[in-house]
């Protein structure tokens, strides 16, 4: 389990702080009780794996990226479905 630090400590002890992940430890930055961030030691995110999508090849084929968009699809990306709160509605049919 990582330790958890508050955003107000973690801004006075960043120096601590990386120093602890640095050497190995994983540290949550907290604020509210909610988490916002993770500090780890650089090198343990690990690299991504090439071919990690492979099975995925021959579910989605050229065609169906290449489909054009249905209108309300489109209406939804240009933000046409959304409210001033930025909330999402549905055309009604």
């Amino acid at each position: 389990m990582p330790d958890t630090v508050s955003l107000a400590d973690a801004k006075a002890h960043i120096d601590e702080l990386v120093a602890r992940a640095a050497a190995g430890e994983e540290i949550l930055i907290s604020e509210d009780g909610r988490p916002l961030a993770r500090l780890i030691p650089a090198g343990a995110a690990g690299l991504r794996q090439p071919g990690a999508w492979a099975h995925l090849r021959d579910r989605i084929t050229d065609e169906t990226l290449l489909e054009p968009a249905e209108a309300e699809d489109l209406d939804a990306a240009e933000g046409k479905l959304t409210d001033a709160f930025g909330i999402s509605r549905h055309r009604r049919q």
